[in-house]
């Protein structure tokens, strides 16, 4: 794992954008969120490839700190400036219908969002490789849907990569445990991050990875723990102070099951795999997109926010900067409880009112922040059993249970899935670094680096096309291995290698044709489901209803991405579809943030010059005026007033003023006038300095050699006494 610019080996998801200009990534964004929370991004991961009228978008509007925007085809965008809602930012309706995101009045997608994650990763990649790198594997929440998957995607595009494989958070991590692994096993991941939590089973055998099954909480993570500890704080804060802060808010066999439980700070994921001779194969997989170490957050703030009100009578929620503040005091309190038994928040002048500046200091104990996020970590249990069962495995059939995601470490968490599994979970892995090592182990075996290991991965849910009555036709069921490629064939369900064939037909007499409606979910009417793309197919003979014979195909590549084909079996006219979000991103879209990534990756790296310029000019200016300085006070008297006025009078003089007068005025010169201007003063300086060097080398020359005659005259007088005395 790459150590990143700041030192460390992970980098936050956080971006954020200044007034002149300048955007931030990661450790940077993260600083100065205080100041500037409007304008700081962050838990977009939630809102990728997902509708601005989406239920859990209209949730989370409650809750994140930017604004939330619909895009024209009702995708969610977010937007970094506007009303506040529970914190300072807003996500807001994009033309094209999603929820996009703003800052400094400029609208992003997600995707964008997070492809200036991935450029900051593509940058510490090639600056620690010494080489150009194009390539990459990336991971997502197993539970993520089509719509999702396609937008990373993107994101990987936007950023300058051809993304070889997309692959499930949970998966990667067993990868990263199993790869030196020779017994077989199936092992359950659980994955408890920042925004979500996921479970896998997955089982290995020989070399193949295998997911048997998935679940999990797109909303459930580390910032719901948070949230959690905040309410505790701000109703603290009220029973002390009177202030309400919450205004301001917005078992080993021949196969080796593992179990991979992967709560992160956004999504939570659970996998089951067996693992078999250098065989990964998962066996199912679960988890909830919106379950993370983000809702753990917030259900801290919220606490915090209401016992702030208690005691104070002030609502914290008007106040983004005391709300940012806040935030950062439960992530942190969050932090500390992993290994203490009770931490201190201190947020002295918090805010204040006509009576004077109001302070935050509480205690908060590990039992009451357990209280806080209980339900949290509750809704992490029924995914692992759902994941198992689609696994058709027992608790006793799973050998180990990796724990993946930094809201892992939280002690309760531990303790609950020691309960669920009825065994200790392993730390065989580090929560933060096992995604990262798992698809770096991926990207070698799409090399050809690695060749002793297989992954089979599964879709984590059903898909299906509409059919008369609005039924829910499932054609690929939900963990299923993948890739594969099935069709649909009459009213029976039959297999042959490797397709499921069954044919639709007309619903009305003469009709010409069909519309297929592609859906993906586990509900009984398609209308329930997720519609993710429709096409029609034209052209069909008339004929009575039920003769024409419709043949449907699903195919789902490696990336879990899902292409529909509709083919007429009489005439044999076929109609295709790469099923996207039906929203997402338009190619002509993607075109355009390629671009600008590619424009603002070169002003980025001019400001980066510009700034090491006028560094370099300071220091020069202030080098000479120094030395300056030095020559006036080692010189004779009698030589300075002549110096000085060499000095004052030379060329020297001038080209320090017309340096300082560029760097005045910096933001409007260029780099190569600033460099040039510096270039002619390090040589007037240069050429000043060498003389008055060697006119004070002459100066010391001169006084050395009258001292040394003096020496010479007093040891010969003492040399005849010297003399008498032998």
């Amino acid at each position: 794992v790459i150590e990143n610019a700041e030192g460390v080996r992970t980098t936050p998801s956080v971006v954020a954008f200044t007034k002149d200009g300048e955007r931030l990534v990661g450790a940077p964004a993260r600083r100065q969120a205080v100041t500037n929370s409007q304008n700081t991004l962050y838990a977009t991961k939630r809102l990728i490839g997902r509708r601005y009228d989406d239920p859990d978008v209209q949730k989370d509007l409650k809750v994140v700190p930017f604004k939330i925007i619909r895009a024209s085809n009702g995708d969610a965008w977010v937007e970094a400036q506007g009303k506040m809602k529970v914190v300072p930012f807003k996500i807001i309706r994009a033309s094209n219908g999603d929820a996009w995101v703003e800052a400094q009045g400029k609208m992003y997608s997600p995707s964008q969002v997070g492809a200036f994650v991935l450029m900051k990763m593509k940058e510490t990649a090639e600056s620690y490789l010494g080489t150009k790198v194009h390539n990459a594997v990336i991971t997502v929440p197993a539970y993520f849907n089509d719509s999702q998957r396609q937008a990373t995607k993107d994101a990987g595009q936007i950023a300058g990569l051809n993304v070889l494989r997309v692959i499930n958070e949970p998966t990667a991590a067993a990868l990263s445990y199993g790869l030196d692994k020779a017994e077989d096993k199936v092992i359950a991941v659980y994955d408890l991050g920042g925004g979500t939590f996921d479970i896998s089973i997955l089982e290995i055998q020989k070399g193949v990875f295998e997911v048997k099954s998935t679940n999990g909480d797109t909303f459930l993570g580390g910032e719901d723990f948070d949230n959690a500890l905040v309410k505790y704080l701000v109703d603290e804060f009220r029973k002390e102070s009177g202030i309400d802060l919450q205004k301001f808010l917005k078992t080993i066999w021949l196969i080796f099951r593992i179990a991979v439980y992967d709560l992160g700070g956004g999504t939570f994921d659970i996998s089951i795999l067996e693992i078999q001779k250098g065989v990964f194969e998962v066996k199912s997989t679960n988890g909830d997109t919106f379950l993370g170490g983000e809702d753990f957050d917030n259900a801290l703030v919220k606490y915090l926010v209401d016992e702030f009100r208690k005691e104070s009578g002030i609502d914290l929620q008007k106040d983004p900067m005391a709300m940012q503040r806040l935030r950062e005091a439960a992530e942190k309190a969050k932090c500390e409880l992993s290994s203490t038994s009770q931490t201190d928040i201190n947020l002295p002048y918090l805010t204040m009112d006509a009576s004077g500046p109001k302070h935050m200091n509480l205690k908060l104990t590990r039992a009451k922040f357990e209280q806080l996020v209980s339900e949290l970590i509750k809704r992490t249990i029924e995914p692992c059993r759902k994941a198992m069962h689609d696994a058709e495995v027992k608790p006793s059939d799973i050998g180990e249970i990796l724990l993946v995601g930094g809201m892992t470490r939280m002690p309760k968490v531990q303790a609950t899935v020691q309960e669920t599994f009825g065994k200790q979970p392993s730390k065989a892995v580090n929560p933060d670094e096992a995604v990262a090592i798992g698809a770096a182990i991926q990207g070698a075996v799409l090399a050809g680096d690695v060749t002793d290991v297989l992954l089979l991965d599964v879709t984590p849910l059903s898909l299906g096309i509409e059919t008369l009555g609005g039924v829910m036709t499932k054609l690929i069921t939900r963990n299923t291995t993948i890739p594969t490629k099935k069709s649909q064939s009459a009213c029976r369900l039959r297999y042959t290698e490797p397709q499921l064939l069954q044919v639709f037909s007309t619903a009305a007499d003469g009709q010409t044709q069909v519309e297929i409606k592609v859906y993906q979910g586990e509900r009984e009417m398609a209308g329930d489901n997720k519609l993710l793309g429709q096409f029609s197919l034209v052209g069909i003979p008339p004929a009575p209803r039920g003769v024409p014979q419709i043949e449907v195909t699903f195919d789902i590549d490696a990336n879990g991405i899902v292409n529909v084909s509709a083919r007429d079996r009489g005439t044999g006219k076929e109609q295709q579809i790469v099923i996207r979000s039906s929203g997402g991103l338009s190619k002509d879209q993607i075109e355009n943030m390629v671009r600008e990534a590619e424009r603002n990756a070169a002003a980025d790296a001019e400001r980066k010059e510009k700034v090491e310029v006028v560094n370099q000019a300071e220091s020069i200016i202030h080098d000479t005026d120094s030395k300056m300085t030095e020559f006036q006070d080692q010189l004779p008297a009698e030589e300075v007033g002549t110096f000085l006025l060499a000095l004052e009078s030379a060329a020297l003089r001038k080209k320090l003023d017309e340096v300082r007068q560029l760097l005045a005025k910096k933001d409007t010169e260029s780099v190569a006038t600033i460099r040039e201007a510096v270039s002619a003063l390090q040589q007037q300086s240069l050429k000043l300095f060498e003389a008055a060097y060697k006119k004070m080398a002459e100066k010391n020359q001169s006084s050395s050699g009258l001292i040394g005659c003096g020496a010479q005259e007093a040891k010969t007088a003492e040399e005849p006494k010297k003399e008498e005395g032998k």
